[in-house]
């Protein structure tokens, strides 16, 4: 009679484990760093090339790539051609390439940014702040300020940080990963 029970007992909780509705999605193998559970975007109030306010907020219901460059290098920063490689290796599949917004902030003062990032494309704003919230917009995402290697951050539509990126990392590479993480995640 116990045995009866406890079979039952397990039948009923497997029947019902099996049909839970999956609240959890985990990411497919990449080569870049998936960040499984994904993590909250930190606050952080910068501005965008064309002075208005841009916060964790405007990474809202958008897929979003977003390169944290510490180096000191003059614009176009090799951060920011390696960026704009990833956008291009994109091209073949233009429905994911204008799914995703990049995003790049400098350390540096980025105040001629503005002109240069427009011509770069509309997918693709520019961040700045006075240094202080820039040092600390850094610091929030976890990056080193002393000129060290940039970083690539893929944020979901849920404001939430799926995956990390470097610049040894190909643009095909990454590329790859994006499409295999997006068609993967809700």
């Amino acid at each position: 009679m116990i045995l009866t029970l406890a079979a039952l007992a397990f039948g009923i909780a497997y029947y019902a484990g099996m049909h839970q509705p999956s609240h959890r999605t985990h990411a497919p193998p990449i080569q870049g760093i998936a960040i499984d559970p994904p993590a909250p975007v930190p606050v952080f109030q910068l501005w965008d090339q064309r002075g208005d306010p841009f916060t964790r907020e405007d990474l809202l219901d958008t897929w979003s790539l977003l390169l944290l460059d510490p180096g000191d290098e003059p614009m176009p920063s090799p951060a920011l051609i390696h960026l704009m490689q990833v956008h291009n290796r994109l091209a073949g599949q233009p429905q994911l390439q204008n799914a995703i917004h990049f995003i790049y902030l400098p350390r540096r003062d980025a105040a001629a940014l503005g002109k240069q990032i427009d011509r770069l494309g509309s997918h693709l704003t520019g961040l700045s702040g006075e240094p202080e919230s820039v040092d600390a917009a850094f610091r929030e995402f976890g990056v080193e300020t002393d000129g060290s290697q940039a970083l690539i951050f893929l944020i979901g539509p849920d404001q939430r940080l799926h995956a990390l990126f470097t610049q040894s990392q190909d643009a095909a590479t990454i590329a790859q990963d994006l499409t295999q993480l997006i068609e993967a995640l809700p």
